[in-house]
C-alpha cells in the first residue's frame, strides 16, 4: 500500500463561505473547539451536510444517517443550536453544490487553492486516516510500489473518484493527459471496490479506514 507524499484529512470540514453564521465564520475553527467547550446560542440557523454511503464516515442504520463524520457534525451543530439536514449526493456534484451555495458543508475534503476560493476549512478534528493505495493481495509482487508516477508509467490501472483530490502528487499527475488511459474515474467509491475485486482496475486510492 502506497501512502502518497501528502495525505488528505478525513476530518477536515469544507464549509461554504456565504452560508456561514457569524459563529461558524469566525476562522472556521469552531468545529475543533466545540468538542471541548460548550458553545452559546447564535440564533436560528440551518446547515445542510452532504453525505454518501462511505463507512465508517457515513452509513444508514435504522433509517438514520450515522458514522464518524455524521455524528461529529451532528454534535457540533447541535451545540450551536442549529438545525442539521443531510443531503445525499456524489462527491463531484457536492463540490458544485457547495460552490453554488446549495450545500453548506462537506467532510473529508483535501485542501486545495481552488476550493479555498469559495469555501472555508475547519481545523482537523480527531483521528486522521491517510489516503492509501489498495491493491489485490495476489498482485503484491506484480508492481513496484515506489510512487504513483512509477505505477502509472508501468501500465497500472488506477480507480479514482471524479474531482477527488487524494494528495498533491495525485493532483499534479492527473493534469498530464498521458496518464488518462491509466485512470478509471467513477462518481462514487463503492463501485470502485467491485472493479478492483473483478480485476477491472489494479488499485483504488481511498481513506485507510474505508478500506479496512
Amino acid at each position: 500500500m502506497y501512502p502518497g507524499k501528502s495525505n488528505g484529512l478525513p476530518f477536515s470540514k469544507l464549509l461554504h463561505s456565504r452560508s456561514l453564521t457569524p459563529a461558524l465564520r469566525r476562522s472556521a475553527l469552531v468545529l475543533a473547539f466545540i468538542l471541548c467547550f460548550s458553545a452559546p446560542s447564535y440564533g436560528d440557523c440551518d446547515i445542510t451536510l452532504r453525505w454518501d454511503d462511505d463507512p465508517p464516515y457515513f452509513m444508514v442504520q435504522e433509517g438514520k444517517v450515522v458514522g464518524i463524520d455524521a455524528d461529529l457534525v451532528r454534535e457540533a451543530i447541535g451545540r450551536l443550536n442549529c438545525g442539521l439536514s443531510f443531503q445525499k449526493m456524489p462527491w463531484a456534484r457536492a463540490l458544485r453544490e457547495l460552490r453554488d451555495g446549495h450545500v453548506d458543508m462537506l467532510s473529508g475534503a483535501y485542501r486545495t487553492p481552488e476550493r479555498e476560493e469559495y469555501a472555508h476549512y475547519s481545523d482537523v478534528v480527531g483521528l486522521v486516516s491517510p489516503n492509501i493505495l489498495f491493491i489485490r493481495r495476489s498482485d503484491e509482487s506484480r508492481f513496484e510500489l515506489n510512487g504513483l508516477r512509477q505505477l502509472l508509467e508501468s501500465g497500472f490501472r488506477l480507480g479514482a473518484q471524479i474531482h477527488v483530490s487524494y494528495s498533491e502528487e495525485y493532483s499534479a499527475l492527473i493534469q498530464n493527459p498521458d496518464y488518462d488511459k491509466n485512470i478509471e474515474y467513477l462518481s462514487r467509491r463503492e463501485p470502485l471496490w467491485l472493479m478492483l475485486a473483478r480485476d477491472r482496475v489494479d488499485g483504488v486510492v481511498a481513506s485507510e479506514l474505508t478500506g479496512l
